[in-house]
């Protein structure tokens, strides 16, 4: 762990070291989307600062998740630029430099993917919305069933009977 305290979580768009404790970077990081994240100090090595691309920060923070903070659907940064590197390269780094970049191996996790896209729907306009009924119907039962003016949401009436209702308490026969 590289820990500089003269680096700090001060700006938005802070890039370090996402650290499981002493002696344990791996190839995780983090892009901070505040400021002023004292909490982080002292704990995680600051390597880097965006420059440039504040509205995909934006996007980012836009993101759904869920109760552990963590997105919903897979972000992935697929290129970057460094626009300054204020250190010269180690003579034997170009020997282990690959031609190409490892195909990626990812694991879902129970998230989506980040090109993930809703199919679009080819049934017939009226079976969408039937099944849209359908599911808005059912939705209004499960309500009803909450507020005890239903037993059950599935609740039907039998085949031979025309309309069924359960008329409010205060209702009387002269009020029909």
């Amino acid at each position: 762990d590289e820990l500089r305290p003269h680096l700090r979580h001060t700006r938005r768009g802070t890039v370090a070291m996402a650290s499981g404790g002493k002696g344990l970077n791996a190839s995780q990081f983090y892009i901070t989307l505040g400021e002023k994240l004292d909490s982080l100090d002292g704990k995680h090595t600051v390597f880097g600062q965006v420059a440039e691309g504040f509205d995909v920060l934006d996007k980012m923070n836009e993101a759904f998740v869920d109760d552990d903070g963590r997105p919903l659907q897979n972000i992935r940064i697929r290129h970057t630029i460094v626009l300054e590197d204020p250190f010269d390269d180690p003579p034997e780094l170009e020997g282990l430099i690959p031609d190409a970049s490892p195909e990626p191996e990812f694991d879902h996790g129970g998230r989506l993917e980040d090109d993930w896209a809703p199919e679009n729907d080819t049934r017939p306009e009226e079976e969408v919305e039937q099944d849209m009924r359908r599911s808005e119907a059912q939705n209004r039962a499960v309500v009803l069933e909450m507020i005890g003016d239903l037993p059950e949401a599935d609740a039907a009436p039998p085949s031979n009977y025309l309309f069924v209702c359960k008329l409010n308490p205060v209702t009387t026969e002269e009020d029909l």
